[in-house]
């Protein structure tokens, strides 16, 4: 299809036709699978063009694609909010071109393609790619103002062009005759710059008034502190006398501690003098005491070797001595060697007679058995013997029951166990057909496999002392909604993220959840915080509200869960403001449809609507509050019903199966635990009875061996008593050893007489030997006594020597102290003061002794203490406000020096910007009225100046359609659509 514009041509003095089309103008427009155009291209004129035919012929359209093509939002035209909405129907693709004008002889293409599936769209300036910017920057740069209600306007946004008020009016026409080579010299620019120039001339004249005020309250506050100020200063000089007499004071007591040093140096001389005094004297006892020493040296010499010569004879007397000793020792031991010798001989002699006894008693016992044994006298005969074999031959039959007992009864148990392990899987089959929650879960898990939703469920549970609250998840396991049909619409209204996921209701499980399982674990769950709170509230009414309309539920009433979840889904799916209908709710809708009506429940609050085939959702523009309706299919469930459907079927017959089987072995199980018991008392049974075979057994056959069991232990007893009287013959006690231990007796009696002769002989050599060294003693000890009064009284002088050296340590000392007090004395009075000759100056003035300077002090104290003065800072307060009024007064000049400059320069853009204004608004108005007239009525454009600021200036149409009516601002409510329209076109 193509659409030509009908042309109104503009003739020249000389009568051809004349095309000017200015920097912006639309020169073609072509489209392909547009709306409702497969193939169409329309070349506009360069003054008005008029697009005339019946509705939907597709004029709109063609705006529409003004409006794509030139990469604007789709929301101005408040058709559709997507690009695929403009793709012709059945169609994957469609595109526009526009061809603008860019200067006298350039003309540039712009072209759009938009892709259906991918509500995309790829550009073209050209013939070259580019971007959605670069072509917005194009048609800024061509002043091209899609979004401006004076160059674009839809008939959708008529109205709102009414609705434009005045001033709003103004600011569009300039920005819609302002041109992109202007840039900020357009009228429009200059408009924004006097608004903006406005406010600050404003904040100026409030600051320079507010300026004003505070230093007139500055003036009159410093008028009011100056007599306070007086009495500061002549507490300032006290207080400077009493610094001065501070000062003088610690001089004074510096030339105090000068004097006290002076004392303690002169005693430190004469400590030292006795001292040396002291020390003298001890030396020369010190040597006396010496010479003495070395005397008593020589007689300790002398000593020593007479004491040498008697340890001698000592040793020897005591080796004798103990040679002596041993002597006797070892005479003592021959002697018990040989009582020890007859005492053992009685006692050998003795065992072997009570051995050869006890070897008699033995062997006639032995004797006495086989011949008892050899005539066949027993107490085991052939009765015994018979029932002997019978016992064995039982034993051996009730041995073979037992061992197949034993086998029957093992068989019988694993046949038990096996069918306990059968009936455990039946009964997790049976719990899982009836557990729905274990289902959700199972459900969830399959349809997301890169999730570890069951492991995560696992961890939780095995943790939870570790958690502050609990947690609940997933979701899809935490709703219990007994109705298939409201199942379905909830998780339809819920994302499928949000079923997959688990909520806390405290910050901290979340963040823990989050760092085991997602960050250690890598489980990739979601967690969601979710805080508890009370019933949900329903801002669009009650479902009690809309009974008309058969809606008797909202979606979260449908359901039971923990409070927690329903505000999680909530905050996720808006369950509270979903509203459930019926069959009879969805034939009202479709028969309001027929009847191309509008549904009763959209004149309503609800903004979603539920019924078994569809979901009705409002939808607002966010543009002009334009309402459009969506709807949407209902999708199955995955999560929420389980069991539905031919599935259903299948798990049921699969569940009656099961069900079946687990009553056979039920059945089964209850035989074999009777055959078990039964069997296992069978082995109590044959266990008691092989005990009793085997006692009788074995009582017989200790019987048949009684004889032949005592002949052996009397061999061996026999045996035994042989080889221990063998053994004892062997050992003999002979008279050659008892003669040979007594010449030994006598041997060591002799020796023992000849060492007691020796000793004697070595201690009368000791004797003699010690009385030759007792003068040789008595000497040196009485030496030692007077070196030990010598060493005493030199330890006495000793004594006084450190007493002098201590006293001289202490008058050091105390000297040393007195010189640190003489420099920290002397350091403090110089930092208070130099002496210098001002300083002598100022001291001069006050006593110089320390008493009667101390109470001049307490004087000027008193004094300064008596000037009641309530604000100490007065005088800091009053030199600041000096400096403060000095300062404002400055910025006060400068600042009227600045407005007045500022308001000559605003005066100055206010004549450039408003008279070039008001010559355009004459020319619309002449324009205007000229074409009002034409058609029989009458029209005004005004510019109304306004005391009230720049912005308060405005752009007034004044309309009448009839003589009798006056000019009336055009509104949207004062003129009708038809003529609210024409005027509308006029003004463009």
């Amino acid at each position: 299809m193509v659409a030509r514009a009908t042309k109104r041509p503009r003739s020249s003095p000389s009568g051809d036709v004349e095309e000017t089309f200015g920097r912006g103008s639309i020169r073609r427009v072509v489209m392909h699978n547009f709306m409702t155009y497969t193939d169409c291209w329309f070349s506009p004129g360069s003054h008005l063009n008029l697009l005339i035919g019946p509705n939907g012929s597709g004029k709109s359209t063609i705006v529409c694609a003004l409006c794509i093509g030139l990469a604007a939002s789709p929301k101005l035209l408040g058709r559709a909010d997507n690009v695929k909405d403009f793709v012709k129907r059945g169609e994957r693709n469609g595109w526009v071109e526009v061809h603008v004008q860019k200067s006298e002889d350039k003309v540039v293409t712009i072209k759009r393609t938009l892709c259906k599936e991918s509500n995309s769209s790829s550009w073209l300036i050209d013939g070259r790619n580019a971007g959605l910017r670069q072509v917005q920057d194009l048609v800024k740069d061509l002043n091209v103002q899609i979004e401006n209600l004076c160059q674009f306007l839809p008939q959708d946004k008529v109205v709102s062009f009414a609705k434009l008020s005045p001033e709003e009016l103004l600011r569009e026409t300039e920005r819609a005759i302002s041109t992109s080579a202007e840039g900020d010299d357009s009228l429009y620019q200059r408009h924004c710059r006097l608004i903006d120039q406005q406010s600050e001339s404003v904040s100026l004249t409030k600051l320079i008034q507010t300026r004003r005020q505070k230093l007139e309250f500055l003036e009159a506050q410093r008028a009011d502190i100056e007599r306070d100020v007086e009495k500061v200063k002549r507490k300032k000089k006290l207080e400077e006398e009493r610094e001065w007499a501070q000062k003088k004071l610690k001089w004074v007591e510096y030339n105090e501690c000068k004097e006290v040093y002076l004392e303690c140096k002169a005693a430190l001389v004469s400590a030292k003098e006795k001292h040396k005094e002291k020390e003298k004297a001890y030396k020369q006892r010190e040597r006396e005491c010496n010479k003495q020493e070395r005397e008593v040296g020589k007689l300790e010499g002398k000593a020593k070797e007479a004491l040498a010569e008697v340890k001698k004879k000592t040793g020897a007397l005591t080796k004798a001595q103990g040679k002596t000793e041993n002597l006797f020792q070892q005479t003592d031991v021959i002697e018990r060697e040989m009582n020890s010798f007859s005492s053992e001989k009685k006692r050998h002699e003795q065992s072997i007679r009570a051995v050869e006894q006890e070897l008699d008693r033995a062997v006639r016992e032995l004797e006495h058995w086989q011949e008892r044994d050899r005539r066949g006298e027993s107490d085991f005969n052939s009765d015994h013997q018979a029932e002997l074999d019978q016992v064995k031959q039982r034993l051996q039959e009730t041995h073979e029951d037992h061992v197949a007992c034993r086998r029957s009864l093992d068989k019988a148990k694993r046949e038990a166990a096996k069918q306990k392990l059968i009936l455990e899987k039946i009964g997790h089959k049976l719990n899982s057909f009836t557990d729905d929650a274990a289902q959700r879960i199972n459900a969830v898990q399959r349809h997301s496999p890169h999730m570890r939703i069951v492991a995560a469920k696992q961890w939780i549970d095995q943790n939870q002392n570790r958690l502050r609250g609990r947690v609940y998840g997933p979701l899809a396991a935490e709703v219990q909604i007994p109705n298939d049909q409201n199942a379905i619409y909830l998780e339809n209204q819920v994302p499928q993220w949000c079923w997959q996921s688990f909520v806390t209701s405290y910050p901290e499980d979340r963040d823990l959840l989050q760092r085991e399982l997602n960050s250690n674990r890598r489980y990739n769950i979601n967690f969601m915080y979710t805080p508890s709170s009370g019933p949900l509230p329903h801002p669009h009414g009650n479902a009690t509200d809309y009974a008309s309309l058969d809606i008797k539920h909202t979606l979260d009433e449908t359901f039971e869960a923990p409070a927690v979840v329903k505000n999680a889904l909530k905050d996720v799916g808006a369950i509270n403001l979903a509203y459930i209908g019926t069959s009879y709710t969805q034939t009202q809708i479709e028969q309001a449809a027929q009847r191309n009506i509008t549904p009763q429940w959209r004149t309503t609050r609800i903004g979603q609507l539920w019924t078994p085939e569809s979901k009705y959702t409002k939808l607002k523009s966010r543009y002009d509050g334009f309402e459009s309706l969506r709807t949407s299919a209902v999708r199955p469930s995955r999560f929420l019903v389980q069991g539905g459907g031919q599935g259903g079927a299948q798990q049921a017959q699969e569940k009656a199966q099961l069900q079946r089987q687990e009553q056979d072995l039920q059945r089964q199980e209850q035989e074999n635990g009777q055959a078990i018991r039964e069997l296992e008392q069978r082995m109590a049974q044959l266990d008691s009875d092989l005990n009793r075979l085997n006692s009788k057994k074995k009582e017989l056959s200790d019987l048949k061996n009684k004889t032949k069991k005592k002949i052996n232990q009397c061999q061996v007893l026999v045996n035994q008593r042989t080889r221990e009287l063998k053994t004892l013959k062997k050992k003999s006690y002979t008279r050659e050893e008892e003669e040979k231990l007594a010449a030994d007796r006598l041997q060591s009696i002799q020796d023992q007489a000849r060492s007691v002769v020796a000793c004697v002989s070595a201690f009368a050599s000791l004797a003699d030997r010690h009385f030759a060294s007792v003068p040789v003693h008595m000497e040196h000890e009485v030496a030692k006594d007077r070196v030990n009064a010598l060493r005493s009284g030199l330890r006495h002088e000793k004594d006084t020597v450190n007493e002098a050296a201590n006293l001289v340590d202490a008058v050091q000392e105390e000297f040393h102290r007195n010189k640190e007090r003489l420099a920290k004395s002397k350091k403090e009075a110089e930092e208070a003061q130099k002496l210098t000759d001002e300083a002598k100056a100022k001291f001069d003035a006050f006593p110089t002794n320390r008493d009667e300077l101390e109470e001049a002090i307490i004087d000027l104290e008193s004094k300064i203490k008596s000037l009641m003065i309530t604000d100490p800072n007065i005088l800091d307060e009053y030199n600041d406000i000096l400096a403060k009024i000095e300062d404002l007064g400055k910025k006060l000049a400068g600042e009227v020096e600045d407005f007045e400059n500022y308001e000559s320069n605003r005066k100055k853009q206010e004549e450039a910007w408003l008279a070039p204004l008001q010559e355009v608004v004459a020319r619309v108005n002449e324009k205007f009225a000229m074409l009002f007239a034409d058609l029989g009525f009458a029209g005004e454009v005004r510019l109304m100046p306004s005391d009230g600021g720049y912005d308060k200036y405005r752009l007034e149409i004044h309309v009448k359609f009839h003589d009798k009516d006056d000019l009336q601002i055009l509104t949207s409510t004062v003129q009708s659509g038809g003529g609210g329209g024409g005027l509308t076109t006029n003004f463009l």
